[in-house]
Formats: C-alpha cells, sequence, structure tokens
C-alpha cells in the first residue's frame, strides 16, 4: 500500500508536467479562417480585377496558404500576383512557386503553380496569430459575349477549402466605378447556403454562417449588351449556359427568349386582346344565366357534400381568374367541424424580454391540432390530410398553432405546401360543367337556398352534421356570417347541442382560424412570387445544387 502511494503520486507530478508542456500546443490547435471577403471588378474588356481578404488565427503547422483557379478555358490566365500582409508588407513574387521549401524561406514570397487548366497562387505562412493577408490578381476574359447576352458562370470560391471560412463575402461591380443597372443585370449563386442581393449597384452574394468543406461559392451573372464590351466572342447563347447551371438547382428557368417570333405574336394577342375579352365575358354571362335560369333551392350537398368539385363549379362561371382562398377556409372550417381542429384557451409564455420585466403567462384562444381520423364518409379526405398535415407541421411539437406560427413556417416550407396548392388548381371548365348538368345547378341551388335560409324556415332540420355542413358550404359561398346568424334567429338551441356546432358558429373561432389560415398562405404567395423573381435573376437565396458549366474553382486551397 506504501508503495502504491509512492507510484501514485509519481503520477500525478507526470501528468501534470504532461499538461504544462503540452497546453500551449492545445490552445494554438488549429488554424482558423474567420472572414473571407473577394472584391471582383468586372473591367469593360471581360477581365476580373480580383481581391481577397482573409482574416485569420494561424498556428505552428504548415508552411504556406495557396487559391485554386481551375478549369480555366485557353484564352484565359492568371497574372499581376500581389500579396500584403496586415501589417502592409508587399511579398515578393518570386514567379514560379517551390512548393518543397520550409516556412522559413517562403515567408514574405509569393507565386503560382502553373496546372494543366488552371493555376495556385501561393504565400508564404509566416509568423503565427492573428493574420490578415490581402490577395489580388487579375484573370482575364471571365465576362464573355454569347450571341444574346453577355456574361459568365464563373466559381470564385472552390471547395475543399481548408479551413473553411467562418463567413465569406463576394463582391462584384464594375472596374470603371459605375454602378450595374439592375433592370439590365441577372444574377444566380450556387454551391452555398446563402443570398445573392442587389447593394448601391453592386452585386453581393454572402455566406453568412460560413462555407463547409463540400462547399464552394459560384456566380452567374448575365448582362445585356452594351454594358461590358467582352473580348472574348462565344458561338453559343448564354441560355445554354444558365440550363446547364440550373440541372439539378433549386432555380426554375421562368424567362422566355423575346425573339421576333415571340414579339409578333405578343403584339397580335395584343391586338386581339379586347376583342377576345369581350367575346369571352359575353361567353360566360350567357351560360351562367342558362344555368341559374329558373334555379330553385337545393337543401342537399352538391356532389355529394365535395367542397372541391363544388369550388371547381364556381371558378368555371367567373369572369377573371380563379379563387382558392374561399376554398381553403372551408376546409379548414371542415377539419373543425369534425375535431381535427380546435380552438382551445392555453398559457402562452412571454418574450424572454418581457418575462425580465415580471410579465406572467397570458391565457389565449389557440389552434389545437387534434388527430384526422378517416371514417371513409367525409368528402375531400384526400385534401383535408395535406391541410392537416401543414397545420400539425407548423404547430410543432406541442400540436398547438401560435400566433404567427403557421405565417413563419410558410416562408420556409413552400415545397411541402406545394402539393395542397397544385391539388386545388384542377380546374374544369364551362363546356365541362355544362355537361355535369345537374350537379352544376346544385351548386348554384344550394348558394340560393343558403342566402335565403330564414325564408326557408329550416326548423324542421333537426340532424346537426347537415346544419354543420351547411356553415361549412357558407365559406365557400362566401356568405357564413349571414348563415351564422340565420341559424341563430331560426334555431339558437341547435347551436349549443354539438361542440363542433357550437365552435362552427361562433364568428370569433372561425374568424381566428380563417385569419391564421389565409395569413399563412399569404404568405406563402409572396414567397413564392419571391421565387419565381429568383429564378429570374433578381437575386434571393442560393441553390446549393447546380451551377454546372462554371469556370475557375475546383477543388482545394487553404493552408500546406
Amino acid at each position: 500500500m506504501k508503495y502504491f502511494q509512492k507510484f501514485k503520486g509519481k503520477v500525478r507530478w507526470f501528468l501534470l508536467f504532461y499538461l504544462f508542456a503540452f497546453l500551449p500546443f492545445c490552445a494554438d490547435a488549429t488554424s482558423t479562417l474567420h472572414n473571407l471577403d473577394i472584391t471582383v471588378l468586372l473591367d469593360d474588356n471581360g477581365d476580373a480585377y480580383i481581391t481577397e481578404v482573409r482574416r485569420m488565427t494561424i498556428d505552428s503547422r504548415g508552411t504556406e496558404l495557396y487559391i485554386v483557379i481551375g478549369n480555366l478555358d485557353s484564352d484565359s490566365r492568371v497574372d499581376r500576383l500581389n500579396v500584403r500582409d496586415e501589417m502592409g508588407v508587399n511579398f515578393r513574387d518570386i514567379g514560379k512557386w517551390e512548393e518543397k521549401f520550409d516556412r522559413k524561406w517562403k515567408t514574405y514570397k509569393c507565386g503560382i503553380i502553373e496546372k494543366r487548366n488552371g493555376y495556385e497562387l501561393c504565400w508564404g505562412l509566416g509568423s503565427s496569430g492573428e493574420r490578415i493577408y490581402t490577395t489580388s490578381y487579375v484573370i482575364t476574359n471571365v465576362a464573355r459575349a454569347y450571341q444574346d447576352y453577355d456574361g459568365f458562370n464563373f466559381m470564385f470560391v472552390a471547395t475543399g477549402l481548408n479551413p473553411s471560412p467562418q463567413s465569406a463575402t463576394i463582391t462584384i461591380s464594375r472596374k470603371d466605378g459605375q454602378p450595374l443597372p439592375q433592370e439590365a443585370t441577372k444574377m444566380w449563386a450556387f454551391r452555398f447556403h446563402g443570398d445573392i442581393h442587389w447593394v448601391d449597384g453592386k452585386v453581393v452574394a454572402r455566406a453568412e454562417d460560413g462555407l463547409s468543406s463540400e462547399d464552394g461559392m459560384i456566380i452567374m451573372l448575365q448582362l445585356d449588351k452594351g454594358i461590358l464590351h467582352p473580348s472574348i466572342k462565344e458561338d453559343d447563347k448564354f441560355e445554354t449556359l444558365k440550363e446547364k447551371a440550373f440541372d439539378g438547382s433549386d432555380y426554375g428557368n421562368s424567362d422566355f427568349d423575346l425573339d421576333l417570333e415571340t414579339i409578333f405574336y405578343l403584339l397580335l394577342f395584343l391586338v386581339f386582346l379586347p376583342i377576345t375579352v369581350t367575346i369571352y365575358v359575353v361567353y360566360v354571362w350567357w351560360n351562367k344565366r342558362k344555368v341559374t335560369k329558373d334555379l330553385l333551392w337545393y337543401r342537399d350537398l352538391p356532389f355529394e357534400g365535395s367542397l372541391f368539385r363544388s369550388n371547381q363549379v364556381i371558378n368555371a362561371y367567373q369572369y377573371i381568374g380563379n379563387d382558392y382562398k374561399n376554398l381553403i377556409s372551408a376546409l379548414v372550417l371542415r377539419l373543425l367541424s369534425i375535431g381535427a381542429l380546435r380552438i382551445e384557451e392555453h398559457d402562452v409564455e412571454p418574450s424572454a424580454f418581457k418575462k425580465m420585466m415580471g410579465a406572467k403567462p397570458q391565457r389565449m384562444r389557440l389552434i389545437a391540432i387534434y388527430p384526422l381520423i378517416d371514417n371513409g364518409k367525409t368528402k375531400d379526405m384526400a385534401l383535408l390530410k395535406k391541410l392537416h398535415a401543414i397545420f400539425l407541421k407548423a404547430s410543432g411539437n406541442d400540436a398547438i398553432l401560435q400566433p404567427n406560427e403557421l405565417t413563419q413556417w410558410m416562408k420556409g416550407h413552400t415545397s411541402e405546401v406545394d402539393p395542397f396548392m397544385n391539388s386545388l388548381k384542377q380546374n374544369r371548365s364551362i363546356s365541362n360543367c355544362n355537361k355535369d348538368w345537374d350537379n352544376t345547378r346544385s351548386v348554384f341551388g344550394m348558394k340560393k337556398f343558403l342566402e335565403d335560409f330564414t325564408l326557408a324556415n329550416e326548423r324542421h332540420v333537426t340532424e346537426l352534421g347537415l346544419w354543420k355542413e351547411y356553415l361549412v358550404f357558407a365559406e365557400l359561398f362566401g356568405i357564413a356570417k349571414q348563415v351564422r346568424k340565420d341559424m341563430m334567429h331560426i334555431n339558437p338551441e341547435y347551436l349549443n347541442m354539438d361542440q363542433a356546432l357550437q365552435q362552427l358558429s361562433n364568428e370569433n373561432n372561425t374568424m381566428l382560424l380563417t385569419a391564421y389560415t389565409l395569413s399563412g398562405f399569404r404568405q406563402y404567395n409572396t414567397t413564392k412570387a419571391a421565387e419565381a423573381a429568383r429564378s429570374s435573376g433578381s437575386g434571393g437565396h442560393s441553390s446549393w445544387g447546380g451551377g454546372g458549366g462554371f469556370s475557375g474553382g475546383g477543388c482545394g486551397g487553404g493552408i500546406r
């Protein structure tokens, strides 16, 4: 035991010695690239004057930094390499770089290694610690003249950069100081998670959360003719380059080429537009007059209760466009009527700031999400399931939809809403509806019946389920407020005999439901419009996929 205690003491001293001896190395374990800021100035002839600023913490490992610039055409080259550090010391360009030498030899030196179809721009790390390296160089013929536009698809940051930057920014502008004309310039970004926007006449791409080893930064810029005058003229169209880049991306090509044939048909359409509109309005008016002539009340549910089929008829006989707002609201009320949604009071925690100020949980009426049970009798079940899933996902783990929670969720999940919206938009023509004459007239007959509900004096209706459906269809027809009032006037005691009917007949509840829902879908429409603008080159978040056909970049770079 005595020997063990003595041995234990020696081990303790050994561990302390090991800890203090190697602590400096542990504290300075890895080099870090805090920020990578790249400025690209486009010359009139298509050359790119590029400056890269790296703010780094350097450890004792490695001897040099290097930038990979590959995938260059034979008519592009890199020259005028210049490197300086945070003290303003300009590194000496030795021309052909020698990778084999040590760190001391490489200090304050820079050079270029020529590869088969590109270059490596290299410079010495120098001393460890907090460093700033500013590297500038010129790549000739980056922007090229295509048959339809001028522009480029170029990788400015290669994949596999080590260390990966914690944030990265690319700013593109003209070398002559003039702003890029926004209306004549389109932009897209690939292979990183971030965005690309206009800032004071410049194109700015940001990856504020940094890049992983798999990320790169590809920027595609399309310029109208006359902004630049590139020296290299391509035999192909820029649209071909764009198609390659869009392949595998989440951009959708929403542009169309305004060639002479397209312009001709567009002008022809504008000439005949007033005549076409007049003929169409008369056609709709005549058919609607015919389908509603001598119309009687229809007390049963049209299309056996299908809101979707009924809305198809409503849209077919509208003069302008198609509307799905009332259909969405009616589907929401049907979820309420079958108990899949309920309005309940819950405690809502105040924000962290309000809690610090002494605020307490507030009692609020919220939407609770319950399981959707398919009994085989409820119509539009496929749509109801999709809508119910949207509510459930937006509500999070507690299945309670907080104020603005649906709206916030819609901002980043349009692709999950698309199947539901696409299902709504299966429209029918007037001629198709006329072939299904009885069902078509039943839709308008039901609307007439609900509009005249007090005249019908439906005191004999004893099936509460039908009254619930009447309220749901009233929402589809846009007359729910009137029908609720009529029901209260005819037989108010009916409305207190069923929990779901009570919630449906409560205007505050239905207004809460429809307000939450429609604000969410308004956000969806806004986001989709932004997505369309983004795909057409107006900026927005980048696409991690796609970007094929790029020049520049490659794989590698950083410390070695």
